[in-house]
């Protein structure tokens, strides 16, 4: 995304606001700490093609540091599309609701990557070289979650809750002023050009915009209550998961 014009941000879509509820506990019941944040109102978008920097398909963990990232590259409008009603759903259950957030190994062996992933180790090597095991920590520990190594080498939060790592990622997205949108399912997306932007639209922005993709979007908790909406991008990062169908 280093190759993207990046401008000061325009917002020339009045919306409303919604507010999204996480809980620590079943449903916010015993136990439960309820968390507000605010998300973008589905039913208050534009009929007409709506344009960010950036579009992130998923709102898992590496949705959510992909887009935090994105918008560190300078002020960028990141929109996270989620096709569920909440976001970080199995960030939440994992590790037994404690959250396992890397290994204190850093993976530099190949014989270990080779062993462990035979029919992709050269595919893994590259991603772990550029951001490993000790760049996962490091990264967590910046934005206030304080970690932990069990003696069989997994990391997790000295909290045992995966909200720790909840709050860290929704807080981090929330100071970038990323849009998180939820019922929310990508059908398709197509490249296309900066021409399919309405001109009159890109005169009242008085800026350039890069239109490289425009995405589909299927929005609506319910099947009478969908509508679909067009998005216009500059870049789009696919993080949907072990999904097999496409949000």
């Amino acid at each position: 995304f280093s190759k993207l014009t990046f401008r000061p941000r325009i917002d020339t879509m009045k919306t409303t606001t919604t507010t999204m509820m996480e809980f620590a506990g079943d449903e916010g019941g015993e136990g439960g700490v309820r968390r507000e944040w605010n998300a973008v109102d589905v039913s208050a978008l534009s009929s007409s093609p709506r344009y960010f920097e950036v579009i992130v398909v998923g709102g898992g963990a590496a949705g959510f540091f992909g887009a935090i990232e994105c918008a560190r590259h300078g002020d960028v409008e990141v929109a996270v599309f989620e096709a569920l009603p909440s976001v970080l759903t199995k960030v939440k259950i994992s590790g037994g609701g404690r959250c396992n957030v890397t290994h204190a190994a850093d993976f530099d062996d190949k014989e270990l990557l080779s062993n462990s992933y035979p029919r992709g180790n050269h595919e893994m090597m590259s991603p772990f070289v550029r951001f490993g095991a000790h760049h996962t920590r490091d990264w967590f520990e910046k934005m206030g979650v304080s970690l932990k190594t069990e003696s069989d080498g997994r990391v997790f939060p000295v909290s045992d809750s995966s909200q720790s790592i909840i709050d860290a990622l929704t807080t981090a997205a929330d100071r970038a002023g990323i849009r998180v949108i939820c019922n929310s399912k990508v059908l398709r997306v197509q490249a296309t050009e900066l021409s399919a932007i309405d001109h009159h639209q890109q005169q009242q922005q008085q800026h350039h915009k890069q239109a490289n993709f425009c995405v589909e979007v299927s929005q609506g908790n319910s099947s009478y209550q969908k509508s679909r909406q067009l998005f216009h991008c500059a870049a789009v990062l696919l993080a949907p998961g072990a999904s097999r169908v496409a949000y």
